[in-house]
C-alpha cells in the first residue's frame, strides 16, 4: 500500500470522496519498491523526480505529471542531489476506471503509466489538491475531480460521444429543488445524479449549461442566500453557519465574503445600523 508517512510528507485524507492529497519534499535514497490498489497522480513543483515503473524510467521536472495505475510496482526518488518537491493525489479505482461520456463509460483501468506536461491539467490538479487540503464540501471535490478526469481523458485520447442524452429541464429543476430542501448539509454528486436519473459527469455538464455554474457553486450560492436572510433577522453568526451547512464559522465567513462582498459580521452590523437608525 502507501509508503509510511515521514516528516517530509504531509497528508490530507478526504473521506467524502475517497481522495488523498500529499505534499512532499524528498532528498533521500529511493523508497522501497511498492504498489497501490488505487491510481496515483504526482505533480512536480521543484527539483526533478525520477519514477521507475515496470522497467521504464520517467524523469519529472517542474510542471510535469506522472499517472501510475493500480498494481504497478514502482519506485520514486530525486533524480539528482537536489530536493524533489512534489504533490500527489490518490484516487480510488472506482473514480478512474471510467471517464463518462453522456451515460456511456469508457474503461481506462488498464491504462499504462503516462508522463505528461499540460497546463490545463496542472490547473485542475491544483484546484482539486487545494480542495482536499482545505476540506471543501464533498460536492466541490467531486466536481473538481470530474473536471480533472475529463481533462486527462481527452488528453489521453479517450473517445467521447459526439452527442449526449438530453437532460430535460424538468429533471434539472428537480435537482435544484433537492438542493433547496437540503441547505443544512453537504450533498453529494451521486445524490444529485440519482435525482436527475443520469450519470454524474453528464449531470455536471448539463447543469452548468442550464444554470451557468456547476452544482457545487449553485448549492453554495443557495446556502449563502439563506444565510443572508437569517442574518437580516439578527441571528448569531455561529448559528447561521450551522443552519446553512458550513463546517465552521471560518468556512462560512470565507464563502460569504466571496459571494456577498463583506464578512457576515460586517453584514450583521449593517443590518443593526439600519434597524437602530
Amino acid at each position: 500500500m502507501k509508503p509510511a508517512v515521514e516528516s517530509r510528507n504531509q497528508l490530507w485524507v478526504s473521506k467524502r470522496n475517497d481522495l488523498e492529497a500529499w505534499s512532499s519534499a524528498w532528498a533521500a535514497e529511493p523508497n522501497q519498491r511498492h504498489s497501490h490498489d488505487f491510481f496515483q497522480l504526482t505533480r512536480t513543483r521543484s527539483g526533478v523526480g525520477r519514477i521507475e515503473v515496470a522497467g521504464h524510467r520517467y524523469d519529472s521536472p517542474p510542471g510535469a505529471c506522472v499517472l501510475i495505475p493500480p498494481g504497478e510496482i514502482h519506485e520514486l526518488h530525486p533524480a539528482d542531489r537536489s530536493v524533489w518537491v512534489f504533490d500527489t493525489l490518490f484516487f480510488s479505482v472506482a473514480d478512474l476506471t471510467t471517464f463518462t461520456s453522456g451515460d456511456r463509460a469508457q474503461p481506462v483501468v488498464d491504462c499504462p503509466t503516462i508522463s505528461f506536461a499540460n497546463a490545463s491539467v496542472l490547473t485542475d490538479f491544483d484546484a482539486l489538491h487545494r480542495s482536499v487540503t482545505r476540506g471543501d464540501e464533498g460536492l466541490v471535490q467531486a466536481d473538481r475531480l470530474q473536471t480533472l478526469l475529463t481533462r486527462i481523458g481527452k488528453m489521453a485520447g479517450v473517445p467521447m460521444a459526439e452527442s449526449e442524452t438530453i437532460v430535460l429541464r424538468g429533471h434539472l429543476d428537480r435537482v435544484r429543488q433537492f438542493m433547496e430542501s437540503h441547505l443544512t448539509r453537504d450533498v453529494s454528486l451521486a445524490e444529485l445524479a440519482a435525482v436527475a436519473g443520469v450519470g454524474e459527469c453528464h449531470l455536471t455538464r448539463a447543469f452548468r449549461r442550464a444554470f451557468g455554474q456547476p452544482p457545487h457553486a449553485f448549492h453554495r450560492q443557495l446556502r449563502v442566500s439563506r444565510a443572508r436572510r437569517l442574518l437580516k433577522d439578527e441571528r448569531p453568526i455561529v448559528d447561521v453557519a450551522a443552519e446553512t451547512g458550513f463546517a465552521d464559522q471560518a468556512h462560512f465567513t470565507r464563502h460569504f465574503k466571496r459571494l456577498v462582498g463583506v464578512t457576515p459580521g460586517a453584514y450583521l452590523r449593517g443590518v443593526k445600523n439600519v434597524q437602530d437608525a
